[in-house]
């Protein structure tokens, strides 16, 4: 305490937290952010395209093939 009646209040180097929307606002929403969020999102959704056809590879490869569980396995996990 430098003097008596005053309380010394250590400066916080931790940024305070905002609301999302806030940040937003901060932030703005523009033609980079549109781009960025194409740029991200389309292999994300790709992937995820992927990953739901995939799963209906082994039915088809059993049925189609007459193939056992176990062959249709091996045919998705080669093309995965």
């Amino acid at each position: 305490v430098p003097f008596p009646g005053h309380e010394y209040k250590q400066p916080s180097l931790a940024p305070k937290p905002v609301e999302m929307e806030q940040a937003f606002q901060m932030i703005g929403f523009g033609w980079f952010q549109l781009r960025f969020f194409i740029i991200c999102g389309l292999p994300w959704m790709a992937d995820a395209v992927e990953v739901t056809l995939i799963s209906f590879i082994g039915g088809i490869v059993e049925r189609d093939l007459n193939a056992t569980p176990a062959q249709a396995s091996l045919v998705v996990a080669g093309v995965f």
